[in-house]
């Protein structure tokens, strides 16, 4: 059948950024191998990987709700592929970040 749209309280940013990884993630990581990126760590993290998949979040959204097992368990099988590999995948909450969901189009 046809996919449902996502209302805009659902919006989920996902995207790709390029170049090869300099900080060591662990030290952004939470327990799930999920960078959390901040305005502080978001151009030095996302920019210096080869890869970066992020997703921007509201913590009370059901949709971000659901995602989020998955998620973490995509983040912690594929945590040494991605390490050497130069690939991120990251988080970022966007009701505390908002210089970030407005600079990246995130709206609620």
């Amino acid at each position: 059948g046809p996919t449902p749209k996502m209302s805009r309280s659902m919006y989920l940013a996902l995207f790709l950024g390029a170049l090869a990884l300099s900080a060591p993630l662990c030290a952004f990581a939470d327990e799930d191998n999920v960078v959390v990126l901040t305005t502080d760590n978001f151009d030095e993290i996302v920019g210096g990987s080869k890869f970066a998949l992020v997703e921007f979040y509201a913590p009370w959204c059901g949709h971000c709700k659901k995602l989020e097992p998955a998620y973490k368990e995509a983040s912690n099988k594929l945590k040494a592929y991605n390490e050497e590999n130069g690939i991120v995948i990251a988080k970022v909450d966007a009701t505390e970040q908002t210089a970030l969901g407005d600079k990246y189009g995130v709206k609620g």
